[in-house]
């Protein structure tokens, strides 16, 4: 995606050999995704020590950099740095993935996973199934299979993505600020009166790679051009007071803070999207979930 981001942003590679190796790695990335079958014994994720050689080599170049930086102009996984930044040790024909490594890999949801397990609670055991629905717009409406006699919801908001537009906008003229589209969302959930009686957890997701961009200098009022200029404006409003733990709420339209009448204490939880440490289950759980049900009555 990176250097094929490289065409769409007119970047030139630093030299004509990284040129060629760019070329030769995009051709082997469209061979494979159109080659429809493999030999049995053939792992689709064995790559050869060239490959690997190539990839560390165009990750040096500065054209690839500059195409890095401005990725929020392409669809890129969020993953991408911290597998490109090691792609040296993935290489090693001894490798073994450490949990950080597991953690970091993304798979697009793209069913509803049934998942149940166990908790113990003192002396009892609490049973617990949990759906994992995809987010995208075509999995929207399977959620309704799973809203029958559900106890909470848990909203999962990734506010890093402020500066990135939907995949299913890649060719509108007028694509939608993905932040926006997870906002616009979570209200229709949130107001919707067959979900009167059930509790809605929003995790603010991803606060560390938002403090990354930052950092980057991808700041929140530097948007990408696609969006229209009012709902950049918006995105940016939205990411910059979530950028403050202690004093921001979510960005939520007057009727709905009327009709719902909560505090965003009540409702917002920050969360590392990769930090085992710092997502620790919050013990406001249980007064929360009485608080919400209460003021939504």
């Amino acid at each position: 995606c990176i250097v094929a981001g490289m065409q769409k942003l007119a970047l030139d590679f630093d030299t004509p050999d990284n040129q060629r190796l760019g070329r030769w790695l995009l051709e082997l990335m469209s061979e494979n995704q159109t080659s429809n079958s493999l030999p049995a014994d053939r792992d689709p994720f064995d790559y050869s020590l060239e490959f690997f050689a190539a990839v560390e080599t165009l990750w040096r170049d500065s054209g690839v950099q500059l195409s890095y930086q401005n990725s929020s102009s392409y669809q890129l996984i969020d993953c991408a740095k911290y597998f490109l930044d090691r792609v040296r040790q993935f290489s090693d024909p001894g490798y073994t993935p450490s949990d950080q490594d597991i953690l970091r890999c993304r798979v697009m949801t793209s069913d509803i996973s049934d998942i149940n397990f166990d908790i113990k609670d003192g002396g009892h055991t609490v049973k617990f199934r949990v759906f994992d629905v995809g987010g995208q717009r075509g999995e929207r409406r399977k959620w309704i299979q799973c809203f029958n006699n559900v106890t909470a919801i848990l909203y999962l908001c990734d506010v890093s993505s402020f500066d990135l537009i939907l995949k299913e906008d890649d060719d509108s003229p007028m694509p939608k600020n993905r932040l926006l589209e997870s906002l616009d969302t979570f209200q229709e959930v949130w107001l919707n009166r067959y979900l009167q009686d059930v509790s809605i957890l929003l995790f603010i997701n991803k606060i560390d790679q938002l403090e990354e961009k930052v950092r980057a200098g991808r700041s929140p009022q530097a948007l990408i051009n696609h969006c229209l200029e009012a709902e950049a404006a918006a995105a940016a409003a939205a990411a910059g007071c979530l950028v403050d733990h202690d004093g921001c709420g979510v960005v939520m339209e007057p009727d709905m803070r009327k009709k719902s009448c909560v505090g965003p204490i009540n409702l917002r939880r920050f969360i590392c999207s990769f930090s085992l440490e710092a997502f620790q289950p919050p013990g406001q759980f249980p007064e929360t979930s009485r608080l919400i049900r209460e003021q939504r009555n």
